[in-house]
């Protein structure tokens, strides 16, 4: 059975490894010197007889990659995807993370194996790890339930453990405890899935085509094909087809210098009815990142709960229509539409440059001949050292 172990760093994807094995073979240190996709192969076979051939690898460690970074992680996923193809495909995923709350870079992490890798054909459980203070390790999930299906992390099982193995007294119990959790839950998986899966045609150019969306910029043909040829060793004419239906699927419709000639996406656009201009109302845009209180400033001008304001890490880049709300102590004054912020480093479910070309579409909708234009950008700061560079 091969097991593909996946998650960001600090979220102890090792020391599960060695949790489950029982002894000491995964050694334990930081992924921050290996690219996206980077893997070690592990066997492990417990007391029943049962073999695990298990596959650490590493995540994004933020939700965006840099195109020297996506070039690499195209010969990690090469390397990758051909020995499970040899192996028999992957029977489980296992997706490691810390005890706390999801953040961007959880989801994304989330959405390249199961979605992208695997195209949601196989199994996936979560193991939280990092909860030996919990009176009952259930607890935490039984509290988050809930938040993890809000952010669209669904699983067929968890494992709510801890993998720390230099515990004192008080908690040590919670570790033997942890390892029957944990192979209990991998035990149910393996005998309800016989055969792995192999993804089929095309499962590498489809797979490194969909991780276009995590690259901050766009990648070059030429680099694409320079990596496909040298580090993976194919052919010139193949790895021309393969780059260039990465090109195809992802080259965007239009660009953010065409949206003045577009019909603007209904989401995204002031539909309100023509007025008088006297009687038209004063857009107000307000912007931010996510948490900064956005919505908690429009509730407060409003002087009733408008918008619905949430404490969850998820951020969406993008733009939410809150209505065309008159605000009395504005007079005429109106806040048209709220808009989500770039968060620093890291990015939701929208990428940042759908992000910049909707919010791009939704200004030009506003300043178009016959529009009602923007009247006032309000922007909410994070108070950091860095909060000039949030959206400048």
């Amino acid at each position: 059975m091969n097991i593909v172990i996946f998650g960001e760093t600090g979220a102890g994807k090792s020391s599960v490894i060695n949790l489950m094995a029982g002894q000491q073979i995964a050694h334990i240190s930081p992924d921050s010197h290996r690219c996206t996709l980077h893997w070690t192969e592990y066997s492990i076979t417990f007391e029943n007889g049962t073999r695990y051939e298990v596959f650490d690898t590493v995540g994004l460690e933020e939700p965006r990659l840099q195109t020297g970074e996506y070039l690499t992680a195209i010969s990690n996923a090469y390397g990758l995807i051909n020995t499970l193809k040899e192996r028999g495909g992957i029977d489980l995923l296992l997706f490691c993370i810390r005890g706390g709350r999801v953040t961007a870079t959880t989801q994304s992490n989330y959405r390249l194996f199961f979605e992208f890798l695997c195209e949601e054909k196989v199994p996936l459980a979560l193991v939280v790890t990092h909860l030996e203070r919990e009176t009952r390790m259930e607890d935490w999930y039984t509290r988050n339930e809930g938040h993890l299906e809000k952010h669209h992390i669904r699983s067929v099982g968890h494992a709510c453990i801890t993998a720390a193995n230099l515990l004192d007294g008080r908690h040590r119990s919670k570790y033997e405890e942890s390892r029957g959790i944990l192979r209990r839950v991998i035990e149910a998986h393996r005998n309800e899935y016989k055969e792995g899966w192999t993804g089929g045609h095309g499962w590498f150019a489809s797979s490194i085509s969909k991780l276009v969306e995590y690259v901050a910029g766009r990648p070059k043909k030429t680099d694409i094909i320079g990596v496909l040829t040298k580090r993976c060793g194919m052919t010139k004419e193949v790895a021309q087809q393969v780059a260039q239906q990465i090109r195809r699927e992802n080259l965007p419709q239009t660009t953010i210098e065409d949206y003045g000639n577009l019909q603007v996406p209904s989401d995204v656009r002031n539909t309100g009815p023509q007025q008088g201009y006297e009687n038209r109302p004063r857009n107000v845009v307000l912007l931010g990142e996510s948490g900064v209180g956005k919505s908690s400033l429009i509730n407060l001008v409003m002087g009733r709960d408008v918008a619905q304001t949430s404490p969850d890490a998820l951020s969406c880049c993008g733009i939410r229509q809150v209505g065309i709300l008159a605000l009395r102590d504005f007079g005429t004054e109106r806040i048209g539409n709220h808009v989500l912020g770039l968060n620093e480093g890291s990015e939701g479910r929208v990428p940042a440059a759908t992000a910049a070309k909707r919010l791009a579409l939704f200004l030009g909708s506003l300043n178009k001949p016959g529009g009602d234009g923007v009247h006032l950008l309000m922007y909410c700061p994070l108070v950091t050292a860095k909060c000039p560079l949030l959206w400048w």
